[in-house]
């Protein structure tokens, strides 16, 4: 399927050189202007692609599924421009654009464009651990997550009973929790994005039924309480 243009776009001089810097599980696909239509030209994730013209979109197809990436601004650029899809540091935000021209680098910023995003509803928000554990303290069932570390595939824990630990200690995202009682299983996440402190613990605790609740070990003060909301997509 073919990307609509956006309002913005980046030319690529002749000849001029792309490719993306992401996860290996994804696939990223430019969208460049032809004639009255669009282009599609599939990106290597190790190696630049030669191109030219008007790149009005990335497309990018992941675990959590397609977006459709448009330039914030517009710019040309080149010949032998060297651009470079990279993904947010943080998982969230603008993608960056980076291209080098003769030894200088400047950097176009990709957003998804509206039709793709998510409503708050169905967003999936992560609780990003930095080498932390996630204890099962619920009132009934079994715990387990989905979990991802960036650059590869999400991983699926296995189920902790209460008391216990699931899947060990993680740094990367969390990005959903599932709670399984009597063979039926529910998913879940944070409203906002939470993080824990590096090293310490996040015991999961409360009610299936009611909706689990997270608490977040700190160095000093009180835990860090937060209720969960039932979650869609994975």
């Amino acid at each position: 399927m073919q990307t609509e243009k956006g309002d913005h776009g980046v030319t690529l001089a002749s000849p001029s050189y792309l490719m993306f810097a992401g996860p290996s599980d994804t696939k990223a696909v430019a969208i460049f202007a032809a004639g009255t239509g669009t282009k599609e030209i599939p990106l290597s994730g190790t190696t630049f692609v030669q191109v030219s013209g008007m790149l009005v979109a990335i497309d990018i197809t992941g675990p959590d599924g397609k977006k459709s990436l448009q330039p914030e601004i517009d710019r040309t650029v080149g010949p032998y421009a060297w651009a470079v899809l990279q993904f947010p540091a943080t998982g969230t935000g603008s993608f960056d654009l980076r291209i080098l021209v003769n030894g200088t680098e400047e950097v176009v910023l990709f957003s998804a464009t509206p039709a793709e995003k998510k409503t708050p509803a169905e967003a999936l928000v992560p609780c990003i651990l930095d080498h932390g554990a996630v204890y099962n303290d619920l009132d009934a069932g079994l715990l387990s997550l989905y979990y991802v570390v960036p650059g590869s595939d999400i991983i699926t824990t296995p189920s902790a009973p209460r008391g216990e630990y699931t899947g060990g200690v993680f740094s990367g995202e969390i990005i959903t929790f599932i709670t399984t009682l009597n063979g039926n299983g529910a998913k879940w996440n944070p409203p906002h994005e939470v993080k824990n402190t590096k090293g310490l613990p996040v015991i999961v605790f409360g009610s299936v039924g009611l909706g689990p609740k997270l608490a977040l070990v700190r160095n000093y003060g009180p835990m860090d309480i937060v209720q969960m909301r039932p979650a869609s997509g994975f």
